[in-house]
């Protein structure tokens, strides 16, 4: 299947029932069948492997960090350009911004809501890193610097995020690469922030956009 970056996630059954190959290098998606990654099959060893959560509303999660600082849930939004950060983490740890803080700009990015208005956003620099199993190697991690945007979108609160940070983890983080979506397994393979080749450069950075998530 070619043209990725057009092309619209479809069911949970598509996921449960294949290892998923989003090749956005090649413009291609290939259904690799249970077990593909695990026996060698499909290589994924320039990938980093990353555990899946579940949020009760359904949506997979990642763990994310900004600049080194605590863990919270990204909500894996494959349906978005853009990732977007809510203030909560943008202002929490070692980040400390705020809307009114040096290099905090208003964004070109509109994010929509569920209601269908656009909402501003904001950008800001951050080093995101996406974060590997607990107790696992050190370096299991996928790192990503540049600019965000950051906003309170609607679809954070409608996640019950309204007191917490949260994040959605858009195509500008996910859409690097390759990417093997095995939500059996409760894991997602990225590549490398650092890799070359990824959608976006990090003078242009990540973020913004409107929100969907992967079931």
């Amino acid at each position: 299947m070619n043209n990725l970056p057009y092309f619209v996630v479809g069911t949970r059954t598509l996921f449960h029932q294949f290892e998923c190959e989003f090749d956005f290098t090649d413009k291609a998606l290939r259904f690799h069948p249970p077990g593909s990654v695990a026996c060698g099959a499909v290589d994924a060893s320039d990938l980093v492997a990353i555990p899946l959560g579940t949020h009760p509303t359904g949506l997979r999660t990642v763990q994310c960090a900004l600049n080194g600082g605590a863990p919270f849930p990204g909500i894996v939004d494959m349906g978005s350009f853009f990732s977007v950060v809510n203030w909560i983490a943008a202002n929490s740890g070692a980040c400390g911004v705020s809307p009114d803080s040096p290099g905090v700009a208003e964004s070109a990015m509109k994010a929509v809501g569920i209601d269908g208005r656009a909402m501003n956003m904001a950008t800001a620099a951050f080093t995101l890193d996406v974060l590997g199993a607990e107790g696992e190697e050190t370096s299991l991690k996928s790192e990503y610097k540049g600019q965000c945007c950051v906003g309170d979108l609607p679809a954070f609160a409608s996640l019950g995020a309204e007191t917490s940070a949260c994040m959605s983890v858009g195509l500008d983080v996910i859409g690097r690469g390759r990417t093997i979506l095995d939500v059996k397994n409760d894991r997602v393979y990225l590549t490398p922030g650092d890799a070359p080749g990824g959608m976006w450069s990090e003078e242009e950075g990540y973020g913004g956009g409107k929100t969907g998530g992967v079931a």
